[in-house]
């Protein structure tokens, strides 16, 4: 009779060292810059951590979900701290942490993790952890993620409870712990001295919120200030100061700063704009295959050269940019909308601070394409014939909606629904900024087809976008000119494009 053997259970801090131990430090998702380990660095913080997030942390779109071999690295670095017999012996290396990559790489995962860190792992009595984003909604992606592992994990929910719609506080009276979403005033920020603090999307914070938070910080034996983000732009003031400060770590400058660890994802500005490797170099979870690099390289070549850059190369970018090259433009002219009977979409804008010209466009979507031409210029017109044209569209053609813009046009798009009954909506800057970005993608990808109208592309070159939040908007002030018939189509492609499929009508 043969003995059964039972293997030895495994060591999962072993299993992890080892993990880590077969890295060459040459691997794909290894940032292009960041901050070298100290000597003997102690890492059982981080690893620690690791362990805890593969037992506790979930994911909301997939359970079986597991951090990427490069998250590991990261939280193993930022978590360094000073080895026994060193001055520092047992303190973190990093007071500050500044990570920066490309759009939608796992950062948000990432902040959540070190939520729990700061509850659970970092300080013994008390933690209070805080998340800041520009936007209150931003910080609250983080903390949603957070909430789900608390109340999905049976020992975070014996241990903590979700207060109200921004908040965890412990559920156990001798053992308070806090971790709160804020807004990033820097003036309201000045009294807080929490031991870990969390900050999303640098590029869109005041230098004053970081400061504040780091001065705060101070006061704490064991406090760490992290910031997660994607590249900014001329106005990203703080992003770029911290830029300056991080890379002075790297290249270990006289007088830097060896408390900061600053991790750097971003392309070769030598490669190509649509070179692969660029793709990989800027977006750890790319290279570590988790996301398609086909994928990515195909929607990438759809969006405008700005926004590629900054969110898929991880690249600084101007704050203003044109809009769209004129060549692209021109390989997706046709003849207009097809004959036949089509719902459309009726827009309009007018030239900035005057009524010098008004331009009239109506589109409809046909299958998966929209179809945009122009129906009219009135020169030097004003509301009352603007609306009489509006009325005689309506009642020769199937007018599904007009439409315009909120800042300027708002007074006819209220007679039109008011005083005539007519469907009408104006689009916020919020809902332009989206048809900017989603009217860009329909030319590149074939999805528009326009009339050549001659004076619609020439103002194609003079419309220019500023960035917007997380995205990019026309901005008629900026532009090299006047783009009121860019302005009108970009506003009835966007809306036709939303339109459901139909089957025309025929005229006999």
């Amino acid at each position: 009779m043969t003995a059964v053997v039972e293997a030895p259970p495994v060591d999962p801090m072993a299993a992890l060292e080892a993990e880590f131990a077969a890295l060459t430090g040459d691997e794909p998702w290894m940032p292009a810059h960041y901050t070298k380990p100290i000597e003997n660095p102690d890492y059982r913080e981080g690893l620690a951590l690791i362990l805890l997030a593969e037992i506790m942390f979930r994911f909301e779109a997939n359970e079986d979900t597991r951090l990427d071999i490069w998250q590991k690295w990261l939280i193993r670095e930022i978590l360094q701290r000073y080895p026994a017999g060193h001055p520092r012996a047992g303190q973190l290396v990093y007071r500050q942490a500044i990570v920066s990559m490309g759009r939608q790489n796992g950062k948000t995962v990432l902040g959540a993790v070190f939520a729990l860190y700061g509850l659970i792992l970092m300080v013994r009595r008390a933690p209070e952890v805080i998340s800041i984003a520009a936007r209150v909604d931003q910080a609250k992606n983080l903390y949603k993620k957070v909430r789900f592992c608390i109340e999905t994990v049976p020992a975070l929910q014996e241990r903590f409870r979700p207060a109200g719609r921004a908040g965890i506080t412990s559920r156990v009276s001798s053992k308070p712990a806090s971790y709160e979403v804020k807004a990033s005033d820097g003036d309201g920020l000045q009294s807080f001295s929490g031991c870990l603090m969390l900050l999303d999307e640098l590029h869109l914070l005041k230098p004053e919120a970081w400061w504040a938070l780091v001065l705060g910080s101070s006061a704490q034996a064991k406090a760490l200030v992290a910031g997660f983000t994607t590249a900014g732009d001329d106005n990203s003031k703080l992003l770029k100061e911290l830029y300056s400060i991080g890379m002075e770590a790297v290249n270990q400058t006289d007088g830097h700063n060896d408390r900061v660890g600053f991790f750097l994802w971003t392309a070769d500005p030598a490669l190509e704009l649509y070179d692969p490797l660029a793709l990989i170099q800027a977006n750890p979870a790319i290279a570590c295959g988790r996301i398609s690099l086909e994928d990515e390289l195909r929607d990438g070549k759809s969006m405008q050269e700005s926004e590629y850059r900054r969110y898929r190369r991880n690249e600084f970018v101007s704050v203003e940019n044109t809009w769209m090259a004129l060549a692209a433009w021109r390989s997706a002219g046709g003849s207009g909308i097809p004959a036949g009977r089509y719902p459309i979409i009726v827009s309009f804008a007018r030239t900035r601070g005057s009524w010098d010209r008004v331009a009239v466009f109506a589109s409809t979507r046909i299958g998966d394409v929209v179809y945009v031409e122009r129906v009219a210029t009135l020169q030097y017109g004003d509301t009352e014939w603007l609306e009489r044209v509006c009325l005689e569209l309506a009642k020769h053609h199937t007018v599904e909606k007009f439409v315009t813009d909120s800042d300027t046009m708002r007074p006819t798009i209220i007679a039109l629904g008011q005083q005539h009954g007519l469907p009408a909506e104006y689009l916020t800057r919020g809902n332009i900024a989206n048809a900017t970005a989603t009217v860009h993608s329909m030319v590149k990808t074939g999805r528009l087809i326009h009339d050549q109208d001659p004076e619609l592309s020439a103002q194609i070159p003079k419309a220019v976008t500023v960035n917007s939040g997380a995205g990019v908007v026309l901005d008629m002030t900026k532009s090299l000119g006047d783009i009121e018939s860019v302005y009108a189509m970009v506003m009835g492609a966007f809306m036709a494009e939303q339109q459901k499929e139909v089957v025309p009508n025929s005229i006999f």
